[in-house]
């Protein structure tokens, strides 16, 4: 699912929201996700690789 269509579902949930707001919100999301799988996926390729 693309960023865009996240954006329009939980635009939809919350009509009071702008588009950008709910734009930002998901690049926001996906950020914090991404660093906190970051470790754990570096450790895991860390222990493979020895």
């Amino acid at each position: 699912m693309s960023k865009r269509k996240m954006a329009e579902l939980l635009n939809e949930v919350h009509p009071e929201w702008c588009f950008s707001t709910c734009e930002k919100r998901i690049a926001n999301w996906l950020a914090v996700a991404e660093y906190a799988l970051y470790i754990p996926m570096r450790e895991s390729f860390a222990q493979k690789m020895s």
